[in-house]
């Protein structure tokens, strides 16, 4: 993040206008909020200058391959087409239903052609339109109704790295508090698994040998913390 805002406060910011944001954002959902935010970084983020030429298109006779994604919000098309502009031997190559970036098998084919090559002539781009779309599923969890006894058995408090969690029932479900830092509701998709409707975490209950305390797993977001029952 640190390098982004070097990098943007530096390049970008400075020649977004307040009059050309609220024009290019108005009636999208997040309006100019993204800018504003960004400029209130910027503000106080240490920055480099750049040279006079920075903003000038390059111009080269050099062979270029230029990827754009159709659906990408960052660098768009239009991006990829300005620059091609500038290089007379040069293909840009849009991937339907692309992103910020280009992946997969048609991308791979054709820049390893392009690098053998050293030229993008004779290069075949027909695969880029039949890029099928990413699929994008969620999971739908069904609650299931556990017995308050096994619910019971759970209950405790378990060290973790650094800080403690404590686990106890309420009604149906079970309810998690992190060192003091406020009440977490989790309700259970399986007997020994449980997960939070309010944030991205899930618990997991690991059994101990006969006779000794059970161990949790959980998973916040990207984070895998382990833990053990203390009483």
């Amino acid at each position: 993040m640190g390098m982004g805002f070097s990098v943007t406060c530096a390049e970008d910011l400075p020649f977004i206008d307040d009059a050309t944001a609220a024009r290019e954002t108005a009636g999208t959902l997040l309006g100019d909020y993204r800018i504003r935010e960004q400029k209130r970084v910027c503000a106080d983020w240490p920055r480099g200058s750049i040279p006079p030429d920075e903003r000038v298109p390059v111009r080269s006779a050099v062979p270029v391959l230029l990827f754009s994604g159709e659906r990408d919000p960052v660098t768009p098309p239009e991006f990829g087409e300005r620059v091609a502009k500038g290089f007379p031997n040069s293909l840009h190559v849009v991937m339907l239903h692309g992103s910020h970036g280009a992946e997969g098998p048609c991308a791979t084919a054709l820049t390893h052609r392009f690098v053998e090559q050293a030229s993008v002539k004779g290069l075949d781009a027909s695969c880029a339109a039949k890029t099928p779309p990413t699929k994008f599923e969620l999971a739908v969890r069904v609650e299931a109704h556990l017995d308050p006894k096994l619910l019971d058995s759970y209950a405790g408090t378990y060290a973790l790295e650094g800080f403690s969690l404590t686990l106890t029932r309420r009604g149906d479900h079970l309810v998690a508090e992190l060192s003091g830092q406020g009440e977490l509701e989790l309700f259970a998709d399986a007997k020994d698994h449980f997960f939070a409707k309010s944030e991205d975490l899930e618990l997991q209950i690991v059994p101990g040998p006969a006779g000794a305390a059970p161990r949790i797993v959980v998973h916040a977001g990207s984070e895998e913390m382990h833990g053990q029952r203390i009483h």
